[in-house]
């Protein structure tokens, strides 16, 4: 089970569990920072990807509904 994001529609930012924010626009597949989700503490909560890349989250285009 992967531990959920935070996601701000108004602001556009989606925050993960350890405290990395990211702009995104709706519609986008945000990717946070291979080399910070790397040494991440909850890395094995918050992703299945591969060792060398970041979480990547696909926000839809009515993520506001």
């Amino acid at each position: 089970m992967t531990t959920q994001c935070r996601v701000d529609v108004k602001a556009g930012t989606i925050t993960c569990p350890a405290g990395q924010v990211e702009s995104f626009e709706p519609g986008q597949v945000v990717q946070f920072d291979p080399e910070v989700c790397g040494a991440c503490a909850l890395r094995a909560q918050c992703t299945h990807a591969a060792s060398g890349r970041g979480r990547s989250v696909r926000l839809g285009e009515d993520e506001g509904l």
